[in-house]
Order: C-alpha cells, then sequence, then structure tokens
C-alpha cells in the first residue's frame, strides 16, 4: 500500500457556507469595533481600559448615539443575513440558544430585582444580565452545532 505525502487540504466552502461565514465575521468585527471604541473611551478617562465595557459610566453623546446606530442597525442586518445563509443545523442550534438565554434572561432579571428591592443584592445591572444571557446563548450554539 502506497501512503499519499500530499498534504490534506480540507474540503471547498460552497457560495453559501463563505456568505454564512462572512456574515458571522462582519458581525464579529462590528463586534469588535464597537468594544474597542467603548474600551478606547475608558482608557481616555480612567486607568482601567475595561472601566467603559463593564461600567453604566456615562458615554459622549455622539458616540452613544454611533455605537446605538452600528447595534440597532447592524445587528437586525447581521441576524437577516445570517438566517439567510444558516443551514439546518445551525437553525436548530441558534433556536436552542436563544431560547436558553432568553429563559436566563427571564429567570435572572426579576429575580435580581426582586432580591434588590429587599436589600440582599445590588440593585439590577442590565449589563451583567446581558452578558450572561450571551454567554449562556454562545455556549448553547457552541454545544448544539459542534457536539
Amino acid at each position: 500500500m502506497v501512503e499519499d505525502d500530499a498534504p490534506r487540504r480540507a474540503p471547498k466552502m460552497s457560495p453559501r457556507e463563505r456568505k454564512y461565514w462572512g456574515t458571522l465575521a462582519a458581525c464579529a468585527v462590528l463586534g469588535g469595533i464597537i468594544g474597542f471604541a467603548m474600551a478606547f473611551t475608558g482608557m481616555l478617562d480612567s486607568k482601567d481600559p475595561t472601566a467603559m465595557l463593564y461600567s453604566n459610566a456615562a458615554l459622549p453623546r455622539n458616540l452613544a448615539l454611533v455605537i446605538a446606530a452600528l447595534w440597532g442597525l447592524g445587528l437586525p442586518i447581521g441576524c437577516l443575513f445570517y438566517h439567510h445563509y444558516a443551514d439546518e443545523q445551525d437553525q436548530h442550534a441558534y433556536l436552542w440558544a436563544c431560547t436558553m438565554g432568553w429563559y436566563i434572561f427571564v429567570v435572572l432579571t426579576p429575580t435580581w430585582w426582586l432580591l434588590g428591592r429587599g436589600g440582599l443584592t445590588p440593585p439590577v445591572d442590565i449589563g451583567v444580565i446581558f452578558l450572561v444571557s450571551m454567554v449562556v446563548n454562545a455556549l448553547v450554539w457552541l454545544w448544539k452545532r459542534y457536539v
């Protein structure tokens, strides 16, 4: 038996797959731009470069407007492209991920709010709840998609 010494190559992606991964990459770049802009603003005002990412401090109005527009318009457009190019396996993973992220949000928000009203926790921090929901969303998507 003769062994093939030629390097193995990944199968060529279809046009749909290229558009799918391009959409995910574009959304990641958009998120990176938003995160960098917030962190850079934090570096100008603080010794901690991540201060603005995890704080509720005021943003400059123009920056807030630009970031809100990027998020409020960019995310829905990215979602439309994602759903257009995603296959059935991705759609299934996305459905589960969104459902679990939503459940975390719906359970955590009122629970924290009630505990806060009772003086048992600090007031609700929507940024923390959003982050937890998105982490759960991402982990479930990765699990359903790749495991």
